[in-house]
Protein backbone atom coordinates (compact mmCIF):
# COMPACT_ATOMS: atom_id res chain seq x y z
CA UNK A 1 0.00 0.00 0.00
CA UNK A 2 1.43 3.31 -0.89
CA UNK A 3 0.62 6.70 0.13
CA UNK A 4 0.83 8.49 -3.72
CA UNK A 5 1.72 7.33 -6.78
CA UNK A 6 3.11 10.16 -9.23
CA UNK A 7 4.90 10.27 -12.49
CA UNK A 8 8.31 10.91 -11.81
CA UNK A 9 9.23 14.51 -12.69
CA UNK A 10 12.78 12.59 -13.93
CA UNK A 11 13.32 11.72 -17.10
CA UNK A 12 15.51 8.99 -15.98
CA UNK A 13 15.40 5.63 -17.93
CA UNK A 14 15.91 1.92 -16.25
CA UNK A 15 20.08 1.30 -17.21
CA UNK A 16 21.19 -1.79 -16.79
CA UNK A 17 20.00 -4.64 -14.69
CA UNK A 18 22.85 -5.28 -12.14
CA UNK A 19 22.99 -8.53 -10.05
CA UNK A 20 23.77 -9.27 -6.72
CA UNK A 21 26.77 -8.23 -4.40
CA UNK A 22 28.58 -8.81 -1.23
CA UNK A 23 26.45 -9.94 1.62
CA UNK A 24 26.97 -7.24 3.56
CA UNK A 25 26.36 -4.96 0.32
CA UNK A 26 23.01 -3.60 -0.82
CA UNK A 27 21.41 -6.06 -3.51
CA UNK A 28 18.45 -5.67 -6.23
CA UNK A 29 18.42 -8.91 -8.05
CA UNK A 30 16.76 -9.05 -11.34
CA UNK A 31 14.70 -12.20 -12.05
CA UNK A 32 12.23 -12.56 -14.61
CA UNK A 33 9.12 -11.20 -13.25
CA UNK A 34 10.86 -10.80 -9.82
CA UNK A 35 13.17 -8.30 -8.17
CA UNK A 36 13.59 -8.01 -4.55
CA UNK A 37 15.05 -4.89 -2.31
CA UNK A 38 17.81 -5.85 0.45
CA UNK A 39 21.03 -4.20 1.89
CA UNK A 40 21.51 -0.67 2.71
CA UNK A 41 21.49 2.42 0.39
CA UNK A 42 22.82 6.16 0.58
CA UNK A 43 19.85 8.79 -0.16
CA UNK A 44 20.99 11.72 -1.84
CA UNK A 45 18.84 14.74 -2.88
CA UNK A 46 18.99 18.07 -4.56
CA UNK A 47 16.94 21.08 -3.60
CA UNK A 48 13.39 21.52 -3.43
CA UNK A 49 11.17 23.04 -5.81
CA UNK A 50 7.58 24.14 -5.57
CA UNK A 51 5.31 22.30 -8.03
CA UNK A 52 2.36 24.26 -9.75
CA UNK A 53 -1.05 23.14 -9.37
CA UNK A 54 -3.58 24.85 -10.81
CA UNK A 55 -6.13 24.23 -8.25
CA UNK A 56 -3.61 25.54 -5.88
CA UNK A 57 -2.76 28.90 -7.69
CA UNK A 58 -6.49 29.23 -7.80
CA UNK A 59 -7.04 28.75 -3.59
CA UNK A 60 -3.93 29.91 -2.71
CA UNK A 61 -3.13 33.16 -5.44
CA UNK A 62 0.19 33.69 -6.63
CA UNK A 63 1.90 33.50 -3.52
CA UNK A 64 4.76 31.83 -2.41
CA UNK A 65 4.56 28.65 -0.53
CA UNK A 66 8.30 28.61 1.38
CA UNK A 67 9.90 25.13 0.63
CA UNK A 68 10.41 22.63 3.28
CA UNK A 69 13.84 23.89 3.99
CA UNK A 70 12.79 27.37 4.90
CA UNK A 71 10.16 26.05 7.44
CA UNK A 72 9.73 24.97 10.94
CA UNK A 73 8.45 21.17 9.96
CA UNK A 74 11.20 20.44 7.49
CA UNK A 75 11.96 17.07 9.45
CA UNK A 76 8.81 15.47 8.34
CA UNK A 77 10.15 16.01 4.52
CA UNK A 78 13.56 14.69 5.38
CA UNK A 79 14.83 11.39 4.09
CA UNK A 80 17.25 9.53 6.71
CA UNK A 81 20.47 9.44 4.78
CA UNK A 82 20.71 5.93 4.70
CA UNK A 83 18.23 2.99 4.65
CA UNK A 84 18.23 -0.38 4.89
CA UNK A 85 15.45 -2.63 3.41
CA UNK A 86 14.83 -4.80 6.08
CA UNK A 87 12.37 -7.46 4.87
CA UNK A 88 8.57 -7.60 4.57
CA UNK A 89 6.32 -5.04 5.67
CA UNK A 90 4.18 -5.83 8.37
CA UNK A 91 0.56 -6.60 7.47
CA UNK A 92 -1.71 -4.35 6.07
CA UNK A 93 1.15 -2.47 3.85
CA UNK A 94 3.06 -4.50 0.82
CA UNK A 95 5.87 -4.25 -0.33
CA UNK A 96 9.80 -4.27 2.14
CA UNK A 97 10.10 -2.51 5.16
CA UNK A 98 12.80 0.05 5.54
CA UNK A 99 14.50 0.44 8.40
CA UNK A 100 17.75 3.41 9.43
CA UNK A 101 20.54 1.42 10.18
CA UNK A 102 22.22 1.34 13.85
CA UNK A 103 24.45 4.37 14.04
CA UNK A 104 22.46 6.39 10.75
CA UNK A 105 21.55 9.44 11.63
CA UNK A 106 17.09 8.43 12.63
CA UNK A 107 14.14 9.55 11.22
CA UNK A 108 10.97 11.11 12.20
CA UNK A 109 8.88 8.73 10.10
CA UNK A 110 6.92 6.06 12.03
CA UNK A 111 6.34 4.45 8.91
CA UNK A 112 9.06 3.59 6.44
CA UNK A 113 8.47 1.39 3.42
CA UNK A 114 9.04 0.89 -0.78
CA UNK A 115 7.40 -1.50 -3.05
CA UNK A 116 8.58 -2.69 -6.80
CA UNK A 117 5.83 -1.38 -9.11
CA UNK A 118 6.58 -2.85 -12.63
CA UNK A 119 10.12 -1.79 -12.95
CA UNK A 120 9.96 0.70 -10.72
CA UNK A 121 10.32 1.58 -6.90
CA UNK A 122 8.08 3.58 -4.84
CA UNK A 123 9.03 4.63 -1.07
CA UNK A 124 6.94 6.07 1.37
CA UNK A 125 8.05 8.05 4.67
CA UNK A 126 5.27 9.27 6.83
CA UNK A 127 4.72 10.31 9.97
CA UNK A 128 1.02 9.43 9.81
CA UNK A 129 0.04 12.58 8.66
CA UNK A 130 2.80 13.85 6.34
CA UNK A 131 5.94 12.98 4.92
CA UNK A 132 7.23 11.89 1.58
CA UNK A 133 6.30 9.81 -1.33
CA UNK A 134 9.51 8.94 -4.21
CA UNK A 135 9.05 7.58 -7.45
CA UNK A 136 12.16 6.13 -8.72
CA UNK A 137 13.36 4.27 -11.74
CA UNK A 138 16.62 1.97 -12.13
CA UNK A 139 20.06 3.55 -12.73
CA UNK A 140 22.92 2.05 -13.82
CA UNK A 141 24.33 2.01 -10.01
CA UNK A 142 20.95 2.58 -7.99
CA UNK A 143 17.80 4.34 -8.36
CA UNK A 144 16.90 7.77 -9.64
CA UNK A 145 13.56 9.89 -9.39
CA UNK A 146 11.53 12.57 -7.68
CA UNK A 147 10.77 13.07 -4.33
CA UNK A 148 7.31 14.88 -3.48
CA UNK A 149 5.35 15.85 -0.42
CA UNK A 150 2.78 15.18 1.34
CA UNK A 151 0.30 16.08 4.41
CA UNK A 152 -2.97 14.54 5.04
CA UNK A 153 -4.62 18.37 4.43
CA UNK A 154 -6.16 18.53 1.04
CA UNK A 155 -5.52 20.55 -0.63
CA UNK A 156 -1.75 21.83 -0.08
CA UNK A 157 1.46 22.59 -1.56
CA UNK A 158 3.33 19.89 -3.27
CA UNK A 159 7.29 20.45 -3.14
CA UNK A 160 9.40 18.18 -5.49
CA UNK A 161 13.19 17.19 -5.23
CA UNK A 162 15.34 15.11 -6.83
CA UNK A 163 16.82 11.75 -5.20
CA UNK A 164 19.12 9.02 -5.85
CA UNK A 165 19.26 5.68 -3.79
CA UNK A 166 23.01 4.15 -4.53
CA UNK A 167 23.88 0.71 -2.76
CA UNK A 168 26.62 0.55 -0.01
CA UNK A 169 28.20 -2.35 2.39
CA UNK A 170 25.12 -2.05 5.54
CA UNK A 171 28.38 -2.01 7.93
CA UNK A 172 30.62 0.74 6.25
CA UNK A 173 30.26 4.14 8.33
CA UNK A 174 27.00 6.34 7.36
CA UNK A 175 27.39 9.57 5.85
CA UNK A 176 25.70 11.40 8.63
CA UNK A 177 25.84 9.53 12.19
CA UNK A 178 23.76 9.54 15.51
CA UNK A 179 26.98 11.23 17.02
CA UNK A 180 28.25 13.90 14.26
CA UNK A 181 24.55 14.68 13.43
CA UNK A 182 23.11 17.02 10.72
Amino acid sequence: MTLARVPSLLLATAIGCGGGTADSEATTEWEPGSLQLTGCYEVTVGEWVEESYPLLSRLFGPRRVPVPSERGDSTYYEIPPRIEFAGPSDPPYSGTAIVVPEGALPSVHAYMGGEIIGDSLDLWFSTGYGGVTAWLVRSSDGWVGTARTFIDIDPYPVHARPITLSPVACDSPPPVSIERGG
